[in-house]
């Protein structure tokens, strides 16, 4: 199972949303070394950052992209926050997603909204999967 999370596939990142709103889901890249936490970035002022303080735990799904399409779903509580996020960490976001050149190229591109970012780091408590060979 923690394989597939640590495999550098995107995730969709779901949450409890406000009264009358349906739960927020959402892609998100996030870095992840298995046994740890998870670590994702988001900006400061976001809906996402706002619904992930107000409810202190997440759900992360990952997906494989070619059959048999296995998936985990990952539940988890928040460990705490890193505002602004650390260059590091958004470099290691940006190249694990896009490679190196397109990492520093994704990073030219947002370091006026760097100081506006929040990593999230999540503690998993729940394991879920289904597919095959989830190792």
């Amino acid at each position: 199972m923690e394989g597939l999370v640590g495999s550098g596939a995107r995730g969709r990142l779901g949450g409890a949303a406000e009264d009358g709103r349906a739960p927020l889901a959402m892609p998100v890249w996030y870095l992840y070394e298995p046994g740890g936490e998870i670590r994702f970035i988001t900006g400061g002022k976001s809906r996402k950052m706002r619904l992930v303080r107000v409810a202190g735990r997440v759900t992360l799904t990952v997906q494989d992209k070619a059959p048999p399409y296995r998936y985990v779903t990952v539940e988890g509580d928040v460990a705490g926050y890193e505002e602004p996020a650390d260059p590091a960490d958004r470099r290691a976001v940006a190249e694990r997603y896009l490679g190196v050149e397109g990492g520093v190229a994704y990073l030219a591109s947002t370091a006026h909204t760097a100081l506006e970012t929040v990593l999230v780091r999540v503690r998993p408590t729940r394991w879920l999967s289904r597919g095959e060979s989830m190792g």
